[in-house]
């Protein structure tokens, strides 16, 4: 995958499961709990959630959009949760997103570095924002870290607000407590940001 080849974003599916985990423990090493977990851990309880879906909320994995490289191998991947999907298994209940009515929410995207800059982030905003237009979605919300500029610049660039006075996952005292505990002082937030479909 080079240039400006076509990107293709296909469905996962059980087969998927392991790839799909590698690319989420992978685009969020940094952000591991260093008081819980190793990225082997965080890696093995990636495939532990997707396997999860794959068992048992299948129409969750069935949300989850991925691109492959010119070797087949999962190059990036998003993770929607729809109107009446699991929320986002890698949090506990309490820390999940709970989606208002008519709204699609992006649990996590990302993108192995060797395929950055290639448009598969872009590609996969654009598949989430088809996706939950088909489901009857009127808007699409995620979260980014505050200090998450370069990402934060890009979900504005395709048409992301950021919600003043919500803060997202992170807005009760206990959670941004555990969130700054574990990833570090550098991680201290989270921006809600919206977009209308």
């Amino acid at each position: 995958m080079s240039g400006r080849e076509e990107v293709r974003v296909e469905v996962a599916t059980a087969q998927d499961v392991v790839q799909v985990a590698g690319v989420h423990s992978t685009a969020f090493i940094d952000k591991t709990c260093f008081v819980c977990n190793t990225p082997s851990s965080a890696h093995e309880e990636a495939q532990q959630m997707y396997a999860t879906y794959s068992r048992r909320h299948k129409t969750k994995l069935s949300h989850c959009g991925l691109v492959r490289g010119k070797d087949g191998a999962v190059a990036g991947a998003l993770q929607l949760t729809l109107p009446g999907d699991v929320g986002d298994l890698s949090f506990p209940s309490f820390m999940r997103h709970v989606n208002k009515p008519h709204e699609a929410y992006i649990d996590w995207v990302g993108v192995n570095p060797d395929y950055r800059g290639k448009g598969i982030g872009s590609a996969l905003l654009a598949w989430a924002d088809e996706t939950a237009r088909a489901a009857g979605c009127q808007t699409i919300t995620l979260d980014v870290v505050t200090r998450n500029e370069a990402a934060r610049r890009l979900y504005e660039r395709k048409g992301y607000v950021v919600q003043e006075g919500a803060h997202g996952c992170f807005a009760s005292t206990l959670v941004c407590c555990m969130f700054v505990c574990c990833t570090a002082p550098r991680y201290t937030g989270a921006h809600e940001m919206t977009k209308q479909l």
